[in-house]
């Protein structure tokens, strides 16, 4: 039975980490396209838009649409999905405001398009963010694979169409957004089917009481979520205002290609390890424990020989692969494996602590995290250091939150089977 069990979780790894891998394959092969019908500041430009709607997003539906996953009835977990959705739509209305009101009266001084295309684009992900949930509640992992392989074709074919007509980074958002809109298609489908299944009936009061009984999500994990992304997103926001967007561009570019492995690997067995964890956390600590040590030292070993290849030889392969232009993304992608390894191997144990409900530990991580960021970002513009040594502090810094995060998770767990025994 024991064997089954195993069998069955790395075989929806592999459901979800196909679809993803499939997915990325697009990605890595229009790359070498897209960075030569798009220029290093066209990238810098998509990356400050990127960098905006993730800071966003973590507004989205204030965190509540984690608790779709976790909820004990089907019931239940529709009704989060439906104050989800509407929170959603609040908030894309109020931004879509904001943006406009910023173009008439000029507040903005960056790209326009970028206020134009930000509602859509916010909406989008954060319908997809929604579906993705329930689908993992359902553990309909083939179903997500198919939908992360069709976003990534149909967006980056978008994005290339656009290249060609010299689009500039506007390609880049609408291909963006037609990626998040394409996911949710496809998981919506999936959502209609179950629902037939299910007698479900909409009601205001019900919508109350998960608003309420969910309530550690938006006072917890959506502080921690946006401090969590504030402190990725800020090495761009520093950079666009110190480096400019050319420094910007060469980042994002060596980013995502370092992110290849945590997206296809790392956030396939993250999300597989979520499903699984939902089921057997609190009631086997025990078994939860040697599956998250187990995943950790498996995710060292594949990410281990690719981080090395990257520190010997990544200015010359991204030379080669990208353009000669992009040389100085991969001087940056060689400092950057620094946390490329910790953040793959550390990155699932987060979910530790939204099974067990203890999204405080979250909120604390990721104010550590913002907090040891901006020390080293703010050391860097006050002695007036060169973006080499910047990354580099930057690096070790967010190392040592990925570490930190792990021993966190490690000692949840522990603490949680000396309670069970008392």
């Amino acid at each position: 039975m024991k064997n089954i069990k195993i069998n069955y979780f790395w075989k929806s790894v592999i459901l979800v980490a196909f679809g993803s891998l499939g997915g990325q394959l697009i990605i890595i092969l229009s790359k070498p396209i897209l960075t030569r019908l798009f220029s290093v500041e066209e990238f810098g430009n998509f990356s400050l838009y990127i960098s905006i709607l993730s800071l966003l997003m973590m507004l989205g539906t204030f965190q509540y649409e984690k608790g779709i996953i976790i909820a004990d009835e089907d019931e239940l977990s529709l009704d989060i999905l439906g104050l989800s959705l509407m929170i959603l739509t609040a908030l894309t209305s109020i931004i879509f405001i904001v943006c406009i009101s910023m173009m008439s009266f000029a507040v903005w001084s960056a790209s326009p398009i970028i206020l134009i295309l930000l509602p859509f684009g916010f909406f989008f992900a954060g319908l997809f963010n929604i579906l993705m949930q329930w689908s993992l509640r359902k553990k309909s992992f083939k179903t997500i694979g198919k939908a992360k392989v069709k976003q990534s074709l149909l967006g980056n074919l978008v994005k290339i169409s656009f290249g060609l007509f010299n689009f500039n980074h506007a390609g880049l958002i609408i291909g963006s957004i037609i990626l998040h809109l394409v996911g949710s298609v496809c998981l919506l489908k999936a959502l209609f089917v179950d629902m037939r299944k299910t007698v479900y009936h909409f009601e205001v009061d019900a919508i109350k009481n998960v608003a309420f009984k969910y309530k550690n999500f938006p006072i917890y994990s959506m502080p921690a979520r946006l401090l969590n992304t504030a402190g990725i997103q800020l090495p761009v926001l520093f950079m666009t205002l110190v480096f400019g967007l050319s420094t910007v561009g060469q980042f994002s570019l060596a980013n995502s290609i370092l992110s290849l492995p945590m997206m296809i690997i790392g956030q396939s067995i993250g999300d597989v390890f979520l499903a699984e964890l939902s089921t057997i956390g609190k009631v086997n600590p025990n078994k939860s424990k040697r599956l998250m040590t187990k995943l950790v030292k498996r995710l060292f070993l594949i990410g281990l020989i690719p981080t090395l290849i990257v520190v010997i030889f990544g200015p010359v392969l991204f030379s080669m692969i990208f353009g000669e232009e992009w040389y100085i993304a991969g001087v940056f992608a060689r400092i950057l494996s620094i946390v490329t390894l910790p953040r793959l191997c550390f990155s699932l144990t987060v979910r530790v602590f939204t099974v067990f409900e203890k999204q405080q530990s979250i909120l604390k991580l990721d104010i550590l995290r913002v907090i040891l960021v901006s020390l080293g970002f703010g050391i860097s513009f006050i002695l007036g250091l060169n973006i080499i040594i910047t990354l580099l502090i930057y690096a070790i810094m967010m190392a040592l939150v990925y570490l930190v995060t792990f021993l966190s998770a490690l000692r949840l767990v522990n603490n949680y089977k000396v309670h069970q025994r008392l």
